[in-house]
């Protein structure tokens, strides 16, 4: 039985299809580059993106405990890979799977590079409601504000945070996310 694998042409194109953006900043997360899609994305000229924080592409309906989680991986020049609701001019948000490199040069972190990929339906029906959930803990009594104050919360409860979201998406029948 022969099984035709598909080109690399057609892999490539399939890619740029679910393509949102490639942007690039320097180690402190101030914007150096966003690329013409995502320009076209947020209805705005890419001048006003240059020299701003990456927190200002990021919707606030995107939970704290993740943003942290990606400010904290940035800070230690380390990879971060999530799902982030992006801002822009319109009345609908993106949802985009983000994935963000750190560069080095001489052993010197230089900046990052972040590619934006569009989530498919089917996953963002996943991704919302968890979201959601987050939220509503983040915002009951302004103790959990933050990614800090929920590992330290959990920490007096003699809980691990990444034990807590796992148990999170199988009470609410979400498989890990992997497509």
């Amino acid at each position: 039985m022969n099984i035709q694998q598909p080109s690399l042409t057609s892999k490539i194109e399939t890619s740029r299809k679910s393509l949102i953006a490639i942007m690039h900043t320097d180690p402190f997360g101030m914007l150096q580059y966003i690329g013409p899609e995502f320009v076209q994305l947020a209805q705005r000229p890419a001048e006003k993106f240059l020299e701003c924080h990456l927190a200002h592409l990021i919707s606030r309906q995107v939970p704290r405990v993740i943003t942290d989680a990606l400010y904290l991986n940035m800070s230690q020049g380390k990879s971060f890979s999530g799902f982030f609701l992006l801002k822009n001019d319109s009345d609908t948000p993106c949802w985009a799977f983000i994935s963000i490199t750190p560069e080095y040069e001489q052993e010197q972190l230089t900046g990052f590079c972040l590619i934006c990929r569009y989530v498919p339906v089917a996953i963002r029906q996943k991704i919302q409601p968890l979201y959601q959930q987050l939220l509503m803990l983040e915002n009951n009594g302004g103790t959990l504000a933050s990614h800090f104050h929920i590992q330290s919360w959990m920490a007096q409860k003699g809980q691990d945070l990444s034990q807590v979201m796992r148990r999170i998406f199988q009470e609410k029948n979400h498989e890990l996310l992997t497509a």
